[in-house]
């Protein structure tokens, strides 16, 4: 704490006017005027201490050993392993730790990954994992835009057939220069997820923030069920999707991605 020395009128209006601009809380006001009167060579000191306790801080919160720069082979590895898992028919829960475990195991499948190599390292599996969980935040937004993107609206004076907005989705993950394609149990997968926007949606169309809250939610309801039931609930969410959103040819479609 600075001790207490008197402050000119003048410089206390410049104070006061500096905190209010940069909106300083009170006891922070009042340090700067303690600060203010200090003499040059104490106010040194005191912004040396300052820049020491900050660096102390932040070596607290993200230790400089603990910095890992992920390769970028492995960089690629990862992005293809989230599109990999966020396009999983299969896909148990959309929101970690179901959806990280999935991915880990695509990771580890990818030898240009070099994921096997370095999963052991505590700080450098930390860091792939946490690239992966802000590309996740991305992806499962994007998927949801898609989605709202499908409905008919002012611009949009017909919907998106389960194939466009499958291709939308895909394009926009930029999972086509990855390989993947619109396949049967995918296009079942999507409008599942399109049926839970819709059933959802607030006054204004939207889907609020607790969407794939609800999604996971009402996935972990069908893995309670036998397998024949999970495909037969799916099968009807895609033929009630292809009456609502417009019919289209799905004998084309490959029932599974090699």
């Amino acid at each position: 704490m600075l001790g207490k020395r008197s402050l000119p009128a003048g410089m206390e209006q410049t104070v006061r006017a500096v905190s209010q601009n940069i909106k300083l809380k009170p006891d922070s006001e009042k340090e700067l005027q303690r600060f203010s009167v200090l003499s040059d060579k104490e106010q040194r000191i005191w912004l040396g201490a300052w820049i020491l306790q900050l660096r102390e801080t932040c070596d607290g919160i993200d230790p400089a050993d603990s910095a890992y720069n992920i390769p970028k082979k492995t960089q690629i590895a990862i992005k293809a392993a989230v599109i990999k898992t966020i396009l999983d028919p299969g896909l148990p829960a959309y929101l970690k730790p179901a959806a990280i475990t999935k991915f880990t195991i695509y990771l580890m499948a990818d030898s240009a990954s070099n994921y096997n190599n370095i999963k052991d390292d505590s700080t450098k599996n930390s860091a792939i994992k946490a690239s992966a969980c802000t590309k996740f935040d991305h992806s499962r937004s994007d998927l949801k835009k898609c989605i709202h993107s499908s409905f008919i609206s002012k611009e949009k004076p017909d919907p998106d057939n389960i194939v466009q907005l499958c291709e939308a989705m895909i394009m926009k993950l930029g999972a086509s220069t990855l390989g993947h394609t619109v396949t049967l149990p995918l296009a079942a997968r999507i409008a599942f997820l399109r049926k839970v926007y819709f059933d959802n949606r607030d006054g204004t169309g939207v889907c609020g923030d607790m969407y794939w809250e609800q999604v996971n939610e009402q996935l972990e309801e069908l893995q309670c069920k036998e397998s024949r039931e999970i495909s037969l609930a799916f099968k009807e969410t895609l033929e009630e999707d292809l009456k609502s959103y417009g019919a289209v040819h799905l004998d084309g479609l490959v029932l599974l991605e090699d």
